[in-house]
């Protein structure tokens, strides 16, 4: 079973068949969300649009792992992708998945792409982000009391300066967890185990990557910029929370990010064919 599935084909507005149109985007989402949290840059953005659905392989595949899924979904791709038409974006475990899967293809240089990642750290834990005792806490938790952990996950990733948006992201977020409260026996034990993959080792940089500067979960981005201690790669610091792509404020700004990155891609693979 393909952990890609085609979502919709996203027109221009001006209706003309563009380069714009051609472009293929792969989204992750973060941990306990389906690929749906996506939609308002899905519909935002020209081109073929694929989400990925990591957490039910783990009932097709119960041997799987942060590695073994993260090559899957690199894989799955077509074979002629290129960073300058097909671009994957995931957010927090998502992009981490992604970065992995990237650095796999690109290691046998059989195919590329673009990797753009949504507060997604280098680590999830210290010293990108929360540390080691507070994650394995939380993980604790979520085992003895499931439903309530996940909902204070939820408040968590919407901290941030805006809290009067705070309880509108939160109820939106809701509407595209992967399983409704309460969670059964089985959807608490798929995210228990992907919750173990937020432990995941330090990561490359992403071709470009964007955070939001009041992320609760990513206290780096609060006491130093990111940009200032990141030598490669493209990183665009955004006021907002965990899931400050989400937030109304922030939303146009975002899309605006990944058209332009988008556009730059393009304009460097004419450079390099003439």
């Amino acid at each position: 079973m393909s952990l890609w599935t085609f979502c919709q084909h996203t027109d221009a507005t001006d209706g003309l068949l563009t380069r714009e149109q051609t472009r293929r985007w792969y989204w992750l989402p973060g941990w306990s969300f389906r690929a749906s949290v996506f939609l308002p840059l899905i519909e935002a953005l020209p081109g073929e649009h694929w989400i990925g659905d990591y957490q039910s392989a783990l009932t097709s595949q119960p041997e799987c792992d942060f590695h073994s899924i993260a090559q899957q979904l690199a894989d799955e791709l077509p074979e002629d992708a290129r960073p300058d038409n097909t671009f994957i974006i995931g957010w927090s475990l998502g992009g981490a998945l992604a970065m992995r899967g990237a650095m796999a293809t690109r290691g046998a240089k059989i195919r590329s792409c673009s990797v753009i990642t949504l507060a997604t750290g280098q680590t999830f834990t210290h010293p990108d982000g929360m540390s080691q005792q507070v994650f394995d806490q939380f993980c604790q938790r979520f085992v003895d009391s499931p439903d309530k952990t996940l909902s204070r996950f939820h408040a968590l990733i919407t901290q941030s300066g805006s809290r009067s948006q705070a309880g509108q992201l939160i109820r939106q977020l809701r509407e595209h967890t992967v399983a409704a409260s309460p969670l059964s026996p089985s959807d608490q034990q798929g995210l228990r185990r992907t919750l173990e993959w937020l432990n995941y080792e330090a990561l490359p940089e992403a071709d470009l990557a964007m955070f939001g500067t009041e992320d609760a979960l990513l206290p780096s981005t609060e006491s130093e910029p990111l940009a200032n201690v990141r030598t490669s790669g493209q990183i665009v610091d955004l006021p907002g929370s965990h899931a400050f792509f989400l937030e109304p404020d922030h939303l146009a700004a975002v899309i605006h990010q990944l058209a332009n990155f988008a556009d730059h891609a393009a304009s460097l693979n004419q450079e390099a064919d003439s």
